[in-house]
Formats: C-alpha cells, sequence, structure tokens
C-alpha cells in the first residue's frame, strides 16, 4: 500500500470491498481518514457487470489524478440481504488526493459496496428466512443472500428475529417483535442453541411451536447445523406435546413450504417481467415464467417452482400467481 499508485489504490480498494470482512479493515487502509470515518459499508451492496474496470479520465494528470469507474448495475442487496434487479448505469470519481505523508488516497468512496456479478454468484450464499403466513398453515419462504463468511448461525438468527421483508411483510404474521435474542451458541455437534428473552416462556404452546418451525426450518439450510434448541435461560423449551428439545426441519413438514428445494435458485425481474437464472457464469436468463404477473417487482417462489408472489414497482398491490400458466390472484 505504501508508494502505491493512484490507479493501484483504486484497485486496491474495489477488490478489498469484496473481502466481507466485519468492519472492512483493509478496504479503509485505501481512504483518508476523514473518508474513512464517513464511509459506511453496511448501507447496501451494489452489483455490477463482470469486466467493468477503473480508467484514468481525459483530464487526469500526474499531479491531479483522476480515476473513474463507470459500470453496468445488475443488482442491489439492501442491509437485510434482499436482493433487488436494478438497471442503469454507475458513474463513480475516486477523488485520489495526496496525504500529509505523500501517499495517494481515496477522499470519496462509494455510497455502500460495489462487488462484481461475478463475486456476487461465487461468494454469497442463498438461505430464505422462513415466516408463517397469516393463516397459520404454512411457511413461507423470505430470500436472503449472505457473504459466505458470514452465513453462519449466528447472523441467519439474527436476520430471521429482524423480521420478513417488506414486500412480504403484509402476507405473514410478525408475531415475534417482543422477544429478544440474548446469544447464539453452537456446540461441537453442530447443535444451535437459541438464548431468548424471558418473554419466550409465556408463549403460547401454539405461538412457541411456530417460532420453532421458523428457526428449524431457516437454519437447516446451513450445513454446518445439526440441529436446534431454544433456552430461556438455564432452561432448554420442549416442542410442545413432547418432551423432545433438539429439533430439526423434518420436524415441521406439515408447514413447510410444498416441495421446498436447497436454497440457491435465483429468479430476476426484469422490466415487470420474472425470468429464472439458468447460468451465473456465463450469466444466461431464461424466457419470462409467471405470464400472469406483467408488473412484477420484488418477487419470492415457492420452493418447488410452481407458484410466485409479486409486489408491483410502486409497492401498492401484493399478487401470486402459477408460474407455468394460470391467473394471477391479488392478495393485498
Amino acid at each position: 500500500l505504501a508508494d502505491a499508485s493512484p490507479m493501484l489504490v483504486v484497485e486496491g480498494f474495489l477488490h478489498a470491498m469484496g473481502t466481507d470482512q466485519p468492519g472492512f479493515p483493509v478496504a479503509r487502509q485505501y481512504l483518508t481518514v476523514a473518508a474513512n470515518r464517513a464511509w459506511q459499508p453496511e448501507t447496501g451492496t451494489y452489483i455490477y457487470a463482470d469486466g467493468d474496470q477503473p480508467k484514468e479520465t481525459e483530464t487526469s494528470t500526474a499531479e491531479h489524478p483522476e480515476i473513474g469507474f463507470s459500470a453496468t448495475l445488475s443488482g442491489f442487496l439492501t442491509p437485510s440481504g434482499e436482493y433487488r434487479q436494478i438497471g442503469g448505469g454507475l458513474r463513480h470519481d475516486f477523488g485520489l488526493v495526496r496525504t500529509d505523508d505523500d501517499q495517494w488516497r481515496i477522499s470519496r468512496p462509494p455510497d455502500g459496496l460495489l462487488i462484481s456479478r461475478y463475486h456476487f454468484t461465487t461468494n454469497y450464499t442463498a438461505v430464505d428466512l422462513h415466516f408463517t403466513e397469516r393463516g397459520g398453515s404454512a411457511l413461507v419462504p423470505d430470500p436472503r443472500f449472505f457473504p459466505q463468511a458470514s452465513a453462519v448461525a449466528e447472523e441467519v438468527v439474527e436476520a430471521q428475529f429482524s423480521g420478513p421483508g417488506e414486500w412480504l411483510a403484509p402476507a405473514v404474521r410478525d408475531a415475534w417483535s417482543g422477544l429478544s435474542v440474548q446469544r447464539v451458541e453452537v456446540s461441537a455437534p453442530g447443535v444451535v442453541t437459541v438464548y431468548l428473552s424471558p418473554a419466550a416462556a409465556r408463549l403460547s404452546d401454539s405461538q412457541r411451536r411456530m417460532l420453532m418451525a421458523e428457526l428449524a426450518t431457516t437454519l437447516d439450510q446451513l450445513p454446518q447445523v445439526g440441529g436446534l434448541q431454544v433456552s430461556v435461560g438455564a432452561t432448554l423449551l420442549p416442542l410442545p406435546g413432547t418432551t423432545r428439545t433438539t429439533l430439526a426441519g423434518d420436524d415441521f413438514t406439515d408447514v413447510a413450504p410444498a416441495g421446498q428445494q436447497p436454497a440457491g435458485r435465483l429468479l430476476v425481474s426484469r422490466e415487470g417481467r420474472i425470468r429464472l437464472v439458468e447460468s451465473a457464469q456465463p450469466w444466461s436468463e431464461g424466457e419470462p415464467i409467471a405470464a400472469a404477473l406483467r408488473e412484477a417487482g420484488a418477487i419470492a417462489v415457492r420452493g418447488d417452482l410452481s407458484e410466485t408472489a409479486a409486489v408491483n414497482p410502486d409497492g401498492t398491490r401484493l399478487d401470486v400467481a402459477p408460474l407455468q400458466s394460470g391467473e394471477a390472484t391479488t392478495l393485498v
């Protein structure tokens, strides 16, 4: 990093944004002191097309270097890991300046993070959170994406208790606002113990079973997880109607999404139509599906790809329709 050229500083910063380190300490080394204080990488992640590279502008000089980055955007990850299809272009000038110790540093980092589509498809893991639909008869998946280094039980449990995405919230129960996670522990055999606040001891049997079903079904997707325990203080809570305190997703097949498949299927909404991503490298999308949905913004799909839910772009309507053929039903 010492005596690095302006271009190497920008290239190093772009690479370091893809390291997925807590706090991004390496990326911050490329920033000025003021920029380091102001930069907030946790505000969201912009995903740009492969092949885009920083370039010197025509007005760049040795004493006043101007390094610009122009890229085609393909997606955005919210701070909670929700993927949103976006388009358009990105243009950014990193504002190279000399520091007092005669080193080139970036004074204008981007809002949030910038990562390539290749980095996203190879270094992020899809995990479906699960929430109970308002009728209480089934779980509804809420797709999220986590950096592989962060796709651990603690992060996933925190995301689960943060609640459903805005697009899904009207269709599911959000019953845990009065509960908090005090800590999460993972034992050597991979059993995850979630320690909850004392209010969890006052849940009814049906509420406790719902909570356990959501957590167990979500955590079942993590290869390092071999079971779930829910505890209040030192007391392990049993599954209602049994004495068992170590649970798995298979204990809740009666409410699991029909034909649930392992997480990792990716669909996109482009110009109001839904397409299944057939290949990430090289990127390839299939023909439009769910023909009844022609104004799809945010989407979620059943694990067996039989049905999809879509919120229209202005967020005023929630429709559900079969992926292959059939009419759409407006829920909200």
